[in-house]
């Protein structure tokens, strides 16, 4: 039996769809270790994601290679 729960969660309607697939393919969307996961979890964190320089999204790679603590 699986179950989900979002605590803190933005208020309103919202798709939830690309979370809960991530979620159920094993991927955690708040340890990105690609860009596109780190889009994953910013989409999560903001109803609005604010604009994110290039060189920010750039340090998910150094986060990648010291995130191992976290498996």
């Amino acid at each position: 039996m699986h179950s989900l729960a979002f605590i803190g969660s933005p208020l309103g309607v919202v798709d939830w769809a690309n979370s809960v697939t991530a979620i159920f393919e094993r991927i955690n969307p708040f340890i990105p270790i690609t860009k596109e996961q780190f889009a994953l979890e910013i989409g999560l964190l903001f109803f609005t994601p604010p604009p994110i320089p290039d060189v920010v999204v750039e340090k998910v790679n150094d986060y990648n290679i010291r995130n191992r603590h976290y498996g």
